[in-house]
Order: structure tokens, then sequence, then C-alpha cells
């Protein structure tokens, strides 16, 4: 069995990227958490509260494999994983946030599902561009998914301390769940500020 190449651990590249799906992973599952009950909460029956999940699960699917087909195109995994994360932003923000039908709860599910879920599928691409040794592909795949797994873990004891107990249709993000929506936003943008950041750097910098 052939011993893993560690070199990848020397290269602030893949700090970058683990920083970035670690505050992406922060976020991500928030939505997937609470649509369902925000959707009763502006009124919405359970069933409509269920679809509008299962067409988010729809758009996974279809962010996932377009995003895995362009990043094996050897497209620049930094911009993909800034183009998701920009629009799962774009979406917490302007979509979830204002939803008070379920039109602009759909709209959101689509956008985020696509993009959001999309950005899991870089995993394999931000390993490549830190190390070209096979040895390390397992490696650096299982760090980004702890990464993101810290989001799975940490998703529920955070969520509770952001819902709020009043419901007002008339407020953003009904009350109830503002502090949640904020926090995926904010979330979203900061994996994406991570990657951009490491671009703006002066070049002096090694990868």
């Amino acid at each position: 069995m052939a011993r893993t190449n560690w070199s990848f651990l020397r290269k602030p590249l893949f700090y970058i990227y683990g920083l970035s799906t670690l505050f992406q992973g922060l976020g991500f599952f928030f939505p997937p958490l609470y649509l369902p009950s925000y959707a009763t909460s502006i009124g919405l029956s359970s069933t409509q509260g269920a679809l509008v999940l299962a067409i988010m699960s729809v758009a996974q699917v279809l962010g996932q494999f377009a995003f895995g087909y362009v990043s094996d195109k050897k497209m620049s995994v930094g911009t993909l994983c800034t183009i998701c994360s920009i629009m799962a932003t774009i979406a917490s923000f302007a979509l979830w946030g204002t939803a008070k039908s379920i039109g602009l709860l759909v709209a959101f599910s689509i956008v985020y599902g696509f993009f959001g879920f999309g950005f899991s599928t870089m995993r394999v691409a931000m390993g490549t561009e830190v190390s070209d040794d096979p040895s390390a592909a397992v490696a650096t795949y299982s760090i980004l998914v702890i990464l993101q797994g810290i989001g799975n873990v940490s998703a529920g004891p955070i969520s509770t301390a952001l819902l709020s107990p009043n419901i007002r249709l008339d407020t953003y993000g009904i009350s109830k769940y503002k502090d949640l929506v904020v926090a995926t936003g904010t979330c979203m943008f900061s994996s994406a500020l991570i990657i951009v950041l490491w671009w703006i750097r002066p070049r002096k910098i090694c990868m």
C-alpha cells in the first residue's frame, strides 16, 4: 500500500480551501433543516413545505452534476467555489429572507440547492490543485469532508440559539428566522471572500 504524500500540508492554498470549506459548512445546513418549518410559519401547508424541500433536492443533484462536470474540465476551482458561495449568499439574503410566498421559497430552493450543494463537489478538484500525487487524494478529500462535517454537527445547537420565538410576517426573515438567514448568508459570503482575498494577495506569497 502506497504511503500518503502529505506535502500538500505545506501549501497555503490547501488551508485557504479548508477555511473556505469550513465557513461554507457552518452555514450550509440551515436551509435544508428549516425550510419546511419556515414554510408552515408563513402559512403554507406541510405538503407545500415538503415540496419546497424536494425541489431543493432536485436542484442539488443538478448542481452537483453540473459543477462536478465543469471542474473535471480543468476550470479554475477557486472561481467555481466563489461562484457557488456568492450565488448561495444572494439566494439567502435576497430570496430566503424576503420569502412570504411559495414562489419565493421555490426560487430560493432552486438557486441555493444548485449552487450551495454544487460547492461540495469541488473537494476532489481542490485536492488535485494542491497535490498531483494520487496518494494524497484520499487525505485531502477526507480533511475537507471533516471540515464541512463540523458545520453539520454544529448546525443544531447554533440554529437553536439563533431562532427567535416570535413570528412577524411583515419583517425580514419573519423575525423568527432573521438571524438564521443572516448567519447563512454571512457564512456563504465569508467562504467566497476567503478565496477572493487569496487571489488578490501580493504575488510574492507562495502557492
